[in-house]
């Protein structure tokens, strides 16, 4: 009971960080360590770049951003992940990501117990400490910005999605009216051949009758 009850809290304190997307299942939507590195940027901004966390399909695209956090973050931080727990997040085996989120947590807990808290515009405690100053209004603002950069993305790519398949009807359709102007010169040429012979016989009848 208590295991679960840590897990809904730690559930309830991630819907209060903002992030750029809809969180559906937790698993998989952490499993490329993008949503992670915006967890981490909102709590610790001098620690995440976060053009280094490019969004990841491929299980070693996953694991080489989970690499770049554990190299970059985790370490500062001196929170332990192995090369095994990376895997198994990356794979979205159930129960890896919770253990590195609830480090985090703790983390910042005992930080905000040291430094003291400091309340943002959404009533979540953030602190400032050795991480770095003017956490509310730097984290807001990057998450802001990537988020409105990811949708422009998204359109930009439904648009070009929706130009190359016009793109490939336009070839389809030329591809078509070549192929009937080909069978027209095709049906012109017997035509006229058929119009030569016809007229080849007409004149070798009227020889014929002529000549008897």
């Amino acid at each position: 009971m208590a295991v679960y009850e840590n897990v809904e809290r730690l559930y309830a304190w991630i819907d209060e960080i903002p992030l750029s997307r809809c969180k559906k299942n937790l698993t998989r939507d952490f499993s490329d360590g993008v949503l992670m590195a915006e967890l981490c940027k909102h709590l610790f901004p001098k620690l995440v770049d976060l053009h280094n966390y490019p969004s990841a399909n491929s299980h070693t695209a996953k694991v080489v951003n989970w690499d770049t956090l554990n190299r970059k973050v985790f370490s500062k931080l001196h929170i332990r992940v192995t090369q095994e727990l990376i895997q198994q997040i990356a794979a979205c085996i159930p129960g890896a990501l919770e253990s590195v989120l609830m480090a985090v947590k703790e983390k910042v807990e005992a930080q905000q117990r040291k430094n003291g808290a400091v309340r943002s515009p959404d009533g979540y405690q953030q602190f400032r400490g050795e991480w770095g100053d003017n956490m509310v209004a730097d984290s807001f603002s990057d998450i802001g910005i990537l988020s409105e950069i990811k949708k422009l993305k998204s359109e930009v790519q439904l648009k070009n999605d929706t130009i190359a398949v016009l793109n490939q009807k336009v070839v389809h359709l030329e591809s078509l009216i070549d192929m009937k102007d080909k069978r027209l010169k095709e049906l012109m040429a017997s035509v006229d051949r058929l119009q030569a012979q016809s007229k080849e016989s007409q004149e070798s009848f009227c020889t014929t009758t002529a000549g008897n």
